[in-house]
């Protein structure tokens, strides 16, 4: 069985990362377009940088919840599980995910906009001065930046992305709000090859009915329950 699961900020939540879209989320205490975009990013670079710096700082200290962890158990059921984020904050791999799409990017990175060369984050000191900043495999100045897909940017990995989709059996979206393009296409287009779709959220969505099958909660109580009875919950998903 090739099932796809895709996350969103909702599973990182109950480990205490802030989340965008919420009433309390980032985009209404911060500008997307200043700090998050390709265009803002041009205008500003050290603005953006400090951000993502903040970003940083907040995820200190977190740790992988329960929903992480069953994903990474699934991974390790007779099934063939590709995990594809777009969360940035690395959570998936410390519970011991492997080969994890981060379709973002990742937090723990910077990039360089030249060489296209990406470095761990502790390679560059804290509060990176952005304009004198020396990229360690280029050495150009003024180029590092936060190794993130920004509004505007391509995502990463979009053809393994589009591969897993096609050869899916079941496609899995957890803690995402079906809002944002191109992730929002994504259980379209693998019913559209014969997957069945399943949404596990807080609560319900917008898109909620499209899906073949959901279950609602805390990812931290559902997305354990579910993986702890896999087997059964598949067969009554594909009989769906």
């Amino acid at each position: 069985m090739r099932i796809v699961v895709m996350t969103g900020a909702g599973i990182s939540a109950e480990s205490g990362i802030p989340t965008y879209r919420d009433e309390d989320g980032l985009w209404t205490q911060h500008n997307m377009e200043e700090v998050a975009s390709r265009k803002g990013y041009l205008e500003d670079p050290q603005r953006a940088a400090d951000f993502f710096e903040k970003l940083r700082e907040a995820k200190q200290g977190k740790a992988p919840n329960a929903a992480h962890y069953a994903l990474a158990a699934l991974q390790n059921r007779d099934h063939e599980v590709t995990i594809v984020t777009q969360n940035i904050d690395g959570l998936h791999q410390e519970a011991g995910s492997r080969d994890v799409i981060e379709m973002h990017g990742s937090l723990r990175d910077m990039y360089c906009d030249t060489c296209t060369r990406h470095a761990g984050v502790y390679a560059y000191p804290e509060h990176l001065d952005v304009a004198s900043a020396v990229c360690f495999s280029c050495a150009q100045t003024g180029t590092l930046r936060p190794d993130v897909t920004y509004f505007g940017e391509v995502p990463r990995r979009m053809g393994e992305i589009y591969q897993a989709l096609f050869e899916c059996d079941v496609y899995m979206a957890v803690g995402t709000s079906g809002e944002v393009q191109p992730a929002s296409s994504f259980m379209i287009f693998a019913q559209g090859y014969g997957a069945k779709a399943v949404e596990l959220n807080l609560t319900r969505t917008d898109v909620s009915e499209l899906y073949d099958i959901g279950w609602y909660g805390p990812a931290s109580n559902v997305v354990p329950m579910l993986v702890g009875d896999f087997d059964n919950l598949l067969e009554k998903v594909l009989d769906s």
